[in-house]
Order: C-alpha cells, then sequence, then structure tokens
C-alpha cells in the first residue's frame, strides 16, 4: 500500500513524490466468480512533481489494491469505483486540504445548480428535490409564491406597454420586483449560485446581482417618500439619520469613485441590443444628493437588473409551467 512521502517514477513523465493518500476506512469487500471473496482498496493520491508534464500539473492519482486470499497486489487496470466508496474518497481528501478553494468553490457551484433545480415553478415541483438538499415544506411555500410573483412581474416589466403607464405605477411594480428578488436571495442556494458567479462569471457580475440590487431594495424600502424612479435621492445625512454604517452607508463607501461598469442586454423578440451603464456615486459627503436615475437608467437599467435576476434565480429552474 502507498504511504505518504514514497518517491515514485512513472516511465514516461519522470519522478514524483506522494504528498497525500485519501484511503477508505476498510477495503470494499467484492464477491468474484474466479476466486469467491476479493477487497477492493481504491486511493486518491496528491502527487508533487520534479518536472510536471503540463500547467495542468497532472496532480491527483488513483491507485487501488486488490487483496485475494490474504495476499494485496497492486490493481494494474483503471479502477472501477461505486457512488459510496467515491463519495468517502472525496471526503477525506476534502478534509486533507487535496484541493484549491477556487476549485471547491467552483465544484460546488455545479453540484448545487445540479442538485436544487426544479421543474417548473409550482408547490409540487419544490417537493420533487431529492434529500438532503430539498428546501422544507416552509420553503417551497415561499419559493412558489415568489417565484410566481417575480416572473409575473419580470413579464410585465419586459412588454413595451408598460413603459406607457403612469410613472408611480411603474415604480410601484418595480419595487416589488426587487424586494421579492432581495427576499429570495436569503434562499441558500441562491447565494451558492451568487458565490460561483464571482470566479464563474464577468467582473462585478456578482456584485452587481447581490450587493447593487440589494441597495436600490433598500433605498426604495426605507426612504419611502418617492412616487417615481427619477424623483429618488438619498445623501450621506439622510442615510445615517440614526445609525451609520449600515448597508446603504457601507455600500456607497465601498463604491464611491469606482468607473461605471458597461452592460448589454439583448432582446430576442425585438432584436435588439441594448448598452448601458452602472454608475457609481463620485462624492458621498454631508447633503451632496445621489439620485437613483444616476447610477441607473429607468427603463434600461430596471429592464437589464430584471434579466439579470431572472438568469439568477432560473438557476434553480429546469422548465416553467404557466397557469
Amino acid at each position: 500500500m502507498i504511504q505518504v512521502g514514497q518517491e515514485k517514477k512513472a516511465k514516461y513523465w519522470g519522478s514524483f513524490n506522494v504528498n497525500k493518500v485519501a484511503r477508505l476506512k476498510k477495503p470494499v469487500e467484492c464477491q468474484c466468480k474466479e476466486v469467491g471473496v476479493a477487497l477492493f482498496d481504491p486511493t486518491i493520491v496528491k502527487i508533487h512533481w520534479e518536472t510536471p508534464p503540463s500547467e495542468d500539473k497532472h496532480e491527483f492519482w488513483f491507485p487501488y489494491w486488490i487483496t485475494i486470499g490474504g495476499k494485496e497486489k497492486y490493481g494494474q487496470f483503471a479502477p472501477i469505483i461505486g457512488e459510496k466508496a467515491l463519495l468517502e474518497l472525496l471526503k477525506d481528501a476534502i478534509e486533507q486540504d487535496f484541493f484549491t478553494k477556487t476549485f471547491l468553490k467552483k465544484l460546488g457551484g455545479i453540484v448545487a445548480k445540479k442538485l436544487t433545480k426544479t421543474t417548473s415553478i409550482n408547490l409540487e415541483v419544490f417537493d420533487a428535490i431529492p434529500n438532503p438538499l430539498r428546501p422544507s415544506q416552509a420553503e417551497s411555500q415561499f419559493l412558489t409564491l415568489a417565484y410566481n410573483r417575480f416572473y409575473d412581474i419580470f413579464t410585465e416589466v419586459m412588454a413595451d406597454s408598460f413603459w406607457e403607464k403612469d410613472s408611480w405605477y411603474r415604480f410601484s411594480k418595480v419595487k416589488d420586483g426587487f424586494g421579492v428578488y432581495s427576499e429570495l436571495l436569503n434562499y441558500e442556494p441562491l447565494r451558492w449560485v451568487l458565490e460561483n458567479m464571482k470566479i464563474s462569471r464577468p467582473p462585478m457580475e456578482a456584485e452587481i446581482a447581490r450587493e447593487l440590487f440589494k441597495f436600490i431594495r433598500n433605498i426604495i424600502i426605507h426612504f419611502p417618500f418617492f412616487d417615481r424612479w427619477e424623483d429618488v435621492w438619498i445623501n450621506q445625512s439622510l442615510i445615517n439619520w440614526y445609525k451609520e454604517g449600515q448597508f446603504i452607508d457601507r455600500f456607497i463607501r465601498k463604491y464611491e469613485g469606482k468607473e461605471p461598469v458597461k452592460y448589454r442586454f439583448w432582446e430576442e423578440k425585438k432584436k435588439k441590443m441594448t448598452y448601458l451603464s452602472i454608475r457609481f456615486p463620485e462624492h458621498y459627503e454631508g447633503d451632496t444628493r445621489i439620485y437613483l436615475k444616476d447610477i441607473l437608467s429607468e427603463k434600461d437599467g430596471v429592464k437589464f437588473s430584471f434579466i439579470l435576476m431572472k438568469e439568477v434565480l432560473n438557476t434553480q429552474v429546469e422548465s416553467i409551467t404557466e397557469h
């Protein structure tokens, strides 16, 4: 059996050292027609090459051993491993820090996206998610209501007729959309998606999808003095009227003076590409007003926001059933 610290040599790739070994707690007992009982003992080995054979390092090796009649021998061919043994090996490897945090974040995002997908937006669908990641009954009820509400608002906001309605009506609907989305982000699998976006999507997209949209929602909710998107403003004095260091204050201090972030979105039905910029406050002091419209324009900015929000939410959905 292989041991940490051993020096080995691959026939074509050169010399390497054994750094870490992930093992099963006990070998898998297998029934073989030829020899009866055989013990199968797979491992995952992390190695360090004297000279890596490629940029990908090739640092993980999967040797195994077979024991028949008390005699152990090295497996010569590719191992065939069951789920239970593979999961145990991966658990041991992760606990021994075989993998980088970047790898684990990407893997976690992939697994979360796969396991938490649903088949349509209704209560029965959320019950179909396999344990242990299925939502609770309370989560299922909330997700059903929230997803349905968001999709209804999204459909309305993306229609040309919506932008012909009066400004107060538009503002009310947009406020509800940002509010529902922000509440949905309390659902843990969506937080995993946003974390994964930081390494798998263009720069700032995860921050826009989480921090900026929460910032907008908080302004609208905590300062309910306005009837139109164009009228909404804040300043340092207003934000900190009773306590400094809350989320809105922290967000502006973090992004004050940052360069604009440019985006574009495609509307399939119109065959139209729209370009826009998200602009952060240049100055944050005293009574200097910061207008929401200067950060994000109403029509194009709101449509972009709802498209990005929907992309995030859709990671948990396989199909949508209209009722």
